[in-house]
């Protein structure tokens, strides 16, 4: 019965007038099986159990038990990779014959997700054409070199390898093609701007405005380099408030009660990583939005709320303004650098002045004006 529902809902979601699947139903389903694995990070393993293969069974396609039965997913992810490569190389040539000069900015981030304690290196290539802004990640790989490399080699020129092996993949040569370069301000990734690369590099603006609202806000990731302790005692408290509502059964059951009869639905309270700290914005909105359900759920359960509305709606009132400007400067279709630079001039003049009044920003009554303090 299971097995039937999920080959009903696997029906449903099939467009049957697609050109390739009347051209080979057997394919289309492979392709679009193994992409939905991909995105939802669906266990390759599991289309070889006998659950899969029941499923299967089932799904109304002409050639299923060769097709479709222990489905070899790498396989078609690996088909896809080449394909869109293949797409992007032929991008990258075009471009190149017409300019014949560097033209392209390079973009290299070194990401460390916590959860599986391992590195991955993203690079993404960005241009102008024909009026058309270009951008294409090229790689967010594992960067894992082994312990021979790295004793045999500083570790900005082991780096600097890895991503000029990805380059040529594509067919960029950086003296060549690659105009200028923009990171984080780890050291290795600056080393491979300023010295190894043969490009200008630029500062990344929304790297910077992380930095600048983790210095201004305190909320470094080790307590001891804080520079504002009041500011980052609120932000902990507010994390303890997620943590005290997710923890508690009865905490929660009221929390999800109350916002049932006052906003007649339910939605979670966000959380945000240390290592993308204005990602608090959303979090301190969540929490605004929610504030008269969250406030009486601790107060059914004889706690103390421990947050203070006021103060709050201040730091929301700084914080969202700068993050608008960080988002967009990390816009990937349009130019925007002329209008965050406008934009941050503007925010110098207004919200990070110390001596103007601060607009207040209220996102639980977004059809009020905003007021003065």
């Amino acid at each position: 019965m299971a097995a039937a529902k999920n080959v009903q809902r696997i029906v449903e979601l099939v467009d049957t007038s697609l050109p390739g699947y009347l051209e080979d139903p057997g394919r289309f389903y492979q392709i679009a099986l193994s992409t939905w694995a991909a995105r939802h990070g669906v266990s390759f393993e599991a289309f070889k159990s006998d659950s899969w293969n029941l499923i299967a069974s089932m799904i109304p396609c002409p050639d299923r038990e060769l097709k479709l039965r222990n489905l070899n997913v790498p396989r078609f992810i690996v088909e896809q990779y080449c394909h869109v490569k293949e797409a992007i190389t032929k991008e990258f040539a075009i471009a190149k014959a017409h300019f014949k000069l560097p033209f392209m900015s390079l973009n290299l981030d070194l990401y460390q997700n916590s959860i599986q304690n391992k590195k991955y290196l993203c690079l993404r290539i960005s241009y102008d054409f024909n009026g058309c802004q270009m951008s294409r990640n090229i790689a967010m790989r594992e960067y894992s070199p082994s312990y021979l490399e790295r004793e045999k080699e500083q570790a900005s020129a082991l780096l600097w390898k890895w991503v000029e092996a990805i380059l040529l993949q594509f067919g960029i040569n950086d003296a060549t093609d690659i105009l200028t370069g923009s990171g984080d301000s780890g050291s290795d990734v600056k080393r491979v701007m300023d010295v190894l690369m043969e490009a200008f590099r630029e500062w990344c603006v929304s790297h910077l405005i992380n930095l600048a609202l983790v210095d201004a806000f305190g909320t470094s990731v080790d307590k001891k380099n804080s520079k504002n302790v009041q500011s980052r005692e609120v932000f902990d408290t507010c994390r303890k408030v997620m943590e005290s509502v997710n923890k508690s059964t009865s905490l929660k059951a009221r929390f999800e009660a109350n916002q049932h009869d006052l906003l007649q639905k339910v939605r979670k309270l966000k959380n945000s990583p240390a290592h993308r700290w204005s990602a608090m914005e959303d979090v301190l909105q969540r929490i605004l939005v929610l504030w008269e359900p969250l406030m009486m759920s601790f107060t059914s359960v004889g706690q103390t709320f421990p947050l203070e509305g006021g103060f709050l709606v201040e730091f929301y009132s700084v914080l969202s303004p700068v993050r608008s400007v960080q988002m967009a400067s990390q816009a990937v279709k349009t130019l925007t650098s002329l209008k965050v630079y406008l934009d941050l001039v503007s925010l110098y003049a207004t919200v990070l002045k110390p001596t103007a009044l601060l607009e207040i920003i209220d996102p639980a009554r977004p059809k009020r004006m905003p007021m003065q303090c």
